[in-house]
């Protein structure tokens, strides 16, 4: 069952870099609530971090407003980035925030995991690029979903950044306009 749900994963995978670098992902535009999708991804990824012994916690701000946006690309966005981030912590918690700053929803995904050095940050949103290390050797991946992530949300009018320490843990700040 894993190797079938890794193999289908790549899959898409590479159907969406396709997809993407071809101009033939479609968006859906639609009026999102940005809480109720954010807590729905946290609820269902509870089971993997309650696996794992970490925290997993929302802290959202009450006056979300609606993102006119798609909400399968969104949901993909962030089930990927909360996912990471349990994925590349061993011990400590993951908080997801999100916020409304100068008309953009503001969510930040915060983790205490091993931290990604200024140089790998570099190559961060690369294709097929994965952090490689003795603390990164057993966890999968293919090195597309923060590839494939970024270009869904420049696609959306937004941007990702991180900010991270090494051994220290990670934010992934991401930036949607609010139309």
């Amino acid at each position: 069952d894993a190797s079938a749900r890794d193999l289908a994963s790549l899959v898409d995978d590479i159907l969406d870099v396709a997809r993407l670098q071809e101009g033939r992902m479609s968006f859906t535009q639609t009026p999102i609530n940005v809480k109720t999708l954010l807590l729905s991804i946290v609820s269902t990824l509870q089971n993997v971090a309650q696996d794992k012994g970490l925290i997993l916690r929302a802290e959202l701000s009450g006056t979300l407003p609606s993102l006119n946006t798609d909400e399968k690309r969104i949901k993909q966005v962030f089930t990927n980035i909360i996912g990471n981030a349990l994925k590349y912590t061993f011990t400590g918690e993951v908080v997801v925030q999100a916020d409304i700053k100068q008309n953009q929803i503001v969510v930040r995904v915060s983790d205490t995991g091993i931290g990604i050095s200024a140089e790998e940050q570099k190559n961060l949103f690369q294709k097929f690029y994965r952090v490689r290390s003795k603390e990164t050797e057993d966890v999968r991946g293919t090195g597309l979903g923060l590839w494939i992530t970024h270009q869904i949300i420049k696609e959306m009018g937004g941007t990702i950044s991180v900010e991270s320490i090494k051994g220290k843990g990670t934010d992934f700040i991401v930036l949607l306009p609010v139309t």
